[in-house]
């Protein structure tokens, strides 16, 4: 199961004023791969995930990844857009 958060992730000093944010970072992280629209989002999301959840992801040749109950949660930057180029208007 993959995810995919176009919308921006907040810093986790917004985040932590989220009442059920522990659950919400470990219901994401059920995911196998979890994608996000820029590097920043997805800054803050390994963020939260370091300071509320104390774990701590791994950078290798471009790969992100987090263990998480014994299993590596891939982290993408994905962006997402229409190349103008190859679109047929007509």
């Amino acid at each position: 199961m993959g995810f995919f958060l176009h919308s921006p992730f907040p810093s986790s000093e917004i985040y932590r004023t989220l009442p059920v944010r522990e659950e919400i970072l470990k219901a994401l992280l059920n995911s196998y791969l979890i994608g996000f629209y820029t590097f920043d989002y997805a800054r803050h999301f390994l963020s939260c995930c370091s300071r509320m959840l104390d774990l701590e992801y791994q950078s290798k040749k471009g790969y992100i990844g987090l263990e998480y109950c014994g299993r590596m949660v891939g982290i993408k930057i994905m962006p997402v857009g229409v190349h103008m180029g190859r679109l047929n208007l007509y």
